[in-house]
């Protein structure tokens, strides 16, 4: 769904491979928030949900750009819906 609604990306040419790669980097994404809570509270002492917001908008933003340009990367060919492109 991600794939369609956010990123306009409408091919199914290699969903599985685009699948595989997003669930993988999720799981990476959950490691390293995991990590970083751990660092922030308990090494540095931060409120845990000061540091859970910081964090979350830290890993959303390279989640966005990563499956903007890696994985959901829409060529301008795809984008020949009616209008879209003149």
């Amino acid at each position: 769904m991600h794939k369609f609604f956010s990123f306009k990306d409408y091919s199914t040419k290699g969903i599985h491979l685009q699948f595989s790669v997003f669930f993988l980097f999720n799981l990476v994404m959950l490691g390293l928030n995991t990590l970083l809570m751990y660092f922030f509270v308990d090494i540095i002492g931060f409120w845990y949900l000061c540091s859970q917001v910081v964090i979350t908008f830290c890993t959303a933003t390279v989640n966005y750009m990563f499956f903007n340009k890696i994985i959901f990367s829409v060529k301008k060919e795809n984008l020949s819906i009616k209008g879209v492109i003149t």
